[in-house]
């Protein structure tokens, strides 16, 4: 009986693999003759056709790994080049957002690949991923009015919500082992990021090395700062956590190197902006007071006190480097940036207290014609320059569009139901992480540090977009989105026993 029915699972196998052979038969053939006819009729158009063809040939063949290793890429792509990065393509399509189209169409060819499959259908009744559903179609419904009359400053406004899909197409079609993957490659990228932090921050500001990619404004070593602070804040908890010895202990000269660099850069990057230091201050305090039992926090202390008794014995902390800007690099920088964040300062150093005056009373405004106006239920929608509607506009190019909040930004253009939406995926995300954290310390401490790390490195992200136009841009938004995606889908409990989907199939 059990050889009969080993047989009839056998036949049941080579008549899929006949099934599926047949369809990628039929599929090549059509792409071929797509091809043929496009080179007949386009000429050198053909040339992008042709490209793309091959690309879902190479999807149905490689599967959904080909464009996992391409978010791979791209996200340390900004993690080490920030914004000259994102220039890389052609407008409007640029490489996050051919990357997000390869993602789509991988998607789209799940039925013509046994390589392409949806891991747990559990994973989509998350709540994350419903709340992300429905941001995403909130937010399209306040974009589609606004496409003919605003073009595409209507879409490049959609980007803020757009990059929601890196999210769901992670939490479709990764596996946990990929996402393990993942985090491998973050902590052996640690010293290089840190060592190359300083020549991006210096090239950002100084344009020592011009070379851009062509018609890019910035140059391809370019950072704005906030964009590498997140990242500085992500590593901080990384280490604290021990992540990055895990895998493959590090020698105790690699483990202060590290945290030497990271003090380096936390100080130049830290000067340029108050965002930076507050972030990274609290993806620490994160960790600090969810550390597992094992974790080392007494280095980083430690080195922070011997740099400020170095500093107060030589009398270097009144030392300033001058980068031809309001803002030098110095202890006094620093401490202002900090005082600015939590109570009124001076413009001593730098337009601190102007700048956050005037986001203050932009946000102001906004919550004003929202929560008390005309604009509660729909908000001003995406295309308008909120900068020009508001009357807070700043630059002569009116190249300004944002409030300099993301959050804000949900409010003023999705109105509260937008607004609310975004506030709930973010406190469900967070509770997700906080919960296994708390609860997995003892029977999967090295889960818990992961739920720790993706804690902390998603709460940096949440904080600097409270100060910046952060997930406006690739650079930071695919970054968040992917780590949403990618916290669903490592932390979803995938037994398949309580999937509905498997359920009603069996029965």
């Amino acid at each position: 009986m059990a050889e009969l029915f080993k047989s009839i699972q056998d036949i049941n196998e080579r008549h899929f693999h006949l099934l599926h052979g047949i369809r990628m038969a039929i599929l090549t053939m059509i792409l071929s003759l797509v091809g043929a006819i496009a080179t007949a009729k386009l000429g050198l158009l053909a040339v992008p056709v042709a490209g793309a063809l091959l690309v879902t040939v190479m999807i149905l063949f490689v599967g959904y790994k080909l464009w996992w290793n391409l978010v791979i890429f791209i996200l340390f792509g900004y993690m080490f080049f920030s914004r000259g990065f994102a220039s890389i393509g052609f407008n409007p399509l640029f490489i996050g957002e051919i990357t997000l189209a390869l993602g789509v169409l991988t998607l789209l060819l799940l039925p013509f690949s046994n390589r392409i499959r949806i891991v747990s259908w559990r994973r989509l009744y998350q709540p994350e991923v419903i709340l992300i559903i429905l941001i995403i179609g909130w937010n399209l419904f306040r974009t589609l009015p606004y496409i003919s009359a605003y073009k595409f400053d209507a879409l490049r406004d959609a980007v803020l919500y757009g990059y929601a899909i890196y999210a769901v197409l992670i939490v479709l079609l990764v596996r946990k082992e990929d996402i393990d993957g993942f985090i491998r490659w973050f902590g052996l990228l640690i010293p290089f990021a840190l060592v190359w932090s300083l020549p991006l921050f210096f090239n950002s500001r100084m344009n020592l090395i011009p070379l851009a990619f062509p018609g890019s404004p910035f140059p391809f070593i370019y950072s704005k700062g906030t964009d590498t602070g997140v990242h500085l804040a992500g590593i901080v908890a990384f280490m604290l956590l021990q992540l990055d010895q895990v895998h493959q202990p590090r020698a105790r000269w690699l483990i202060w190197f590290n945290w030497i660099m990271w003090a380096l850069s936390t100080v130049f990057h830290g000067s340029a902006g108050r965002a930076l230091l507050l972030c990274n201050g609290v993806s620490a305090g994160v960790v600090f007071l969810l550390r597992p039992l094992q974790s080392r926090w007494d280095r980083p202390v430690l080195l922070g006190i011997l740099v400020i008794c170095i500093m107060l014995m030589t009398d270097t902390y009144t030392a300033k480097i001058e980068l031809g800007n309001d803002r030098d690099i110095s202890a006094e920088q620093l401490v202002a940036n900090v005082i600015s964040i939590f109570s009124e300062g001076d413009d001593s150093q730098g337009s601190l207290e102007g700048t956050k005056q005037w986001r203050l009373d932009w946000w102001d405004k906004i919550m004003d014609y929202t929560f008390n106006g005309p604009y509660f239920w729909t908000g001003k929608g995406y295309g308008v320059n909120l900068a020009n509607s508001d009357g807070f506009q700043v630059l002569e190019d009116e190249s300004l569009r944002s409030p300099h909040n993301g959050h804000m930004t949900f409010l003023a253009r999705g109105g509260v139901p937008g607004f609310a939406l975004w506030v709930a995926l973010l406190v469900v995300v967070h509770l997700r992480l906080l919960r296994y954290a708390l609860v997995k310390w003892t029977s999967e401490p090295i889960k818990a540090r992961y739920a720790v790390w993706f804690l902390a490195y998603l709460l940096a992200h949440a904080l600097v977009t409270s100060f910046d136009v952060f997930l406006e841009g690739p650079m930071a938004g695919i970054w968040f989105w992917s780590l949403v995606g990618m916290s669903v889908a490592y932390f979803t409990n995938e037994d398949t026993k309580h999937d509905p989907v498997a359920l009603r199939k069996k029965a």
